[in-house]
């Protein structure tokens, strides 16, 4: 499978990117050197919300994105939001199974 990368430092044209070639993944992980940017209420569950309405998938790495809970109006989460495939790839590598590992825990 052909991978390519593309960053244009906006959410909503990368997104939309994905959106018009029908395959993709936008995320914005959380690592301990960088904290995450994005807030879940304003700009990460609007858009989780329209992919999944256009038969894509988000999560947050470990559930899907629509069901985390709001505790906080300024609440920030890691996002990823694209094709299913690609979700659950996402999803995997952020709970430590490798993709091609059968699910296993490692």
């Amino acid at each position: 499978r052909r991978l390519t990368l593309r960053y244009t430092g906006g959410m909503v044209p990368d997104v939309l990117q994905f959106l018009i070639k029908g395959n993709g993944i936008y995320t914005t992980p959380e690592c301990p050197s960088a904290k995450v940017k994005l807030r879940v209420a304003f700009e990460c569950a609007p858009l989780a919300w329209l992919v999944e309405k256009a038969g894509g998938s988000s999560s947050d790495g470990y559930q899907r994105y629509l069901d985390l809970k709001l505790r906080t109006l300024d609440q920030r989460s890691p996002v990823a939001l694209g094709s299913a495939q690609e979700v659950q790839e996402y999803e995997s590598l952020c709970s430590g199974r490798g993709p091609s590992d059968g699910g296993e825990r490692r």
